[in-house]
């Protein structure tokens, strides 16, 4: 099993190791006492979760990289047939108007965040919100219709 630990030029500490299988397990350690950690399967599927004041947050991928389950703050987990999950799916690869928005908005942050703009990265987090809540509302509508159906 290799190895290799480097501290990355925000502070934080980044192990990684490959086990004897092909899995590899990267684990972050931020200098604020946060974990983040990333593991990658062989078949493709990734596990990523992040730790922090005990409580453990994050998300599995299958093979094609569709989120398969959302583990929240309170330590529940949404499975792959709850609306969290249909939401950032859409919001990764879908062809509506709403996952566009988010695509194009993810792209923006990702620049915010290479510049270090704050303000910036607030402002486009609350558009994303405001996006994502009415994709939640459109899946929660058309599963409503499809009920009454």
């Amino acid at each position: 099993m290799a190895v290799t630990t480097k501290v990355n030029a925000k502070g934080a500490t980044v192990k990684k190791r490959t086990k004897k299988d092909g899995t590899v397990i990267k684990k972050v350690t931020g200098p604020n006492g946060g974990v983040r950690k990333t593991t990658t399967n062989t078949d493709g599927s990734t596990s990523k979760t992040r730790t922090k004041d005990g409580k453990t947050t994050g998300r599995t991928t299958n093979a094609k990289g569709k989120v398969t389950s959302i583990t929240r703050a309170n330590g529940k987990t949404a499975d792959k047939t709850s609306v969290a999950v249909k939401v950032a799916n859409k919001a990764k690869t879908g062809k509506g108007k709403n996952a566009t928005k988010m695509q194009s908005l993810a792209a923006k942050k990702k620049v915010a965040r290479k510049a270090g703009n704050t303000e910036k990265l607030a402002s486009l987090r609350k558009r994303s919100q405001k996006t994502r809540r009415k994709m939640r509302s459109n899946v929660k509508a058309s599963r409503a219709a499809k009920a009454a159906e």
